[in-house]
């Protein structure tokens, strides 16, 4: 339900990082990216993204996303359990979790396929 910022880099991730795709399954990363958000930009690390096509490329299903995402914003709050689920982030700069999403649906918006804009 979103459309595409043509301000923010956008990778051909077929020309420029690893994935694979055996249809309808597709798995594209691990890739080190910076997620724009309302709130500012978010560091993703050894982000990867699968799942399967639908037979007419209308949903992306059984979808998973993970990685490492730096909360050094947020690291009061959430790296001070015991124990802790935070880490140096790669690189030796902010605060790490790990996150994974599994069986996600995306839908196809009808605004057809992105536009690489690097």
């Amino acid at each position: 339900t979103c459309s595409q910022d043509m301000t923010i880099p956008t990778v051909n991730p077929t020309k420029t990082t690893a994935g694979i795709y055996t249809a309808p399954h597709f798995k594209v990363g691990p890739v080190d990216i910076d997620l724009q958000t309302s709130l500012g930009s978010m560091a993703l690390f050894s982000f990867m993204v699968e799942g399967d096509f639908s037979g007419d490329a209308s949903q992306i299903q059984n979808g998973v996303m993970e990685g490492a995402i730096d909360i050094s914003s947020y690291s009061t709050l959430l790296c001070n359990g015991t124990p802790s689920p935070c880490y140096p982030c790669p690189g030796g700069s902010g605060q790490c979790i790990d996150f994974r999403g599994d069986n996600a649906v995306w839908n196809d918006n009808g605004e057809g396929p992105m536009t690489p804009t690097l």
